[in-house]
């Protein structure tokens, strides 16, 4: 796949190591997670088709991320309503590395937004630091990592990127649609 360079229309985002550039990075972030989110929606319920469309409302607000993830998954691969796309021969081990891509970007996701981020320091010019706390089968892991420019820039890049594949896989499903 591509990769993509962001480029920011207007005003510059000033970046700083204060609360500012971290609440910009998580607004952005989170809005552009959200977008990814509603493309793989729109998957659903073009492969649903119209006539069903307040049921798969209704499906697609009981859904997590995680089981959506699969539902376009099994759809695109599994379904009859984009066979024309799963025929190709590319199409599967493409189709795959995205499906691994959205659900590492779903786990790093939940890792930003339920993270505690300390500021402590970000008056005298230190970084934010994200600190992260999760428990998995009955183990504790503990992960910390500093909000820097650099590190911000990267992680929007990386989604950026990960959002122009899903429009690309959006719109190619829409143009196969049987």
């Amino acid at each position: 796949m591509p990769e993509v360079e962001v480029a920011h229309s207007g005003a510059e985002y000033e970046w700083r190591h204060d609360e500012d550039g971290l609440f910009t990075f998580l607004g952005v972030y989170l809005a552009t997670f959200q977008w990814i989110e509603a493309k793989l929606d729109q998957i659903i319920l073009l492969d649903a088709g119209h006539d069903l469309w307040a049921e798969t409302q209704d499906r697609l607000a009981k859904m997590r991320n995680e089981q959506k993830i699969s539902a376009v998954f099994a759809a695109v691969i599994e379904g009859n309503r984009f066979r024309k796309a799963a025929d190709r021969p590319d199409w599967r081990p493409r189709f795959e590395e995205l499906r691994v891509r959205l659900s590492d970007e779903r786990l790093r996701r939940n890792s930003i937004m339920h993270s505690q981020y300390l500021l402590e320091g970000v008056e005298q010019g230190f970084p934010a630091i994200r600190s992260d706390r999760q428990r998995s089968k009955g183990k504790a892991h503990f992960h910390q990592e500093e909000m820097t420019k650099d590190r911000m820039d990267q992680i929007l890049q990386e989604l950026a990127n990960l959002a122009f594949a899903v429009g690309q896989v959006h719109q190619q499903l829409i143009h196969v649609v049987e």
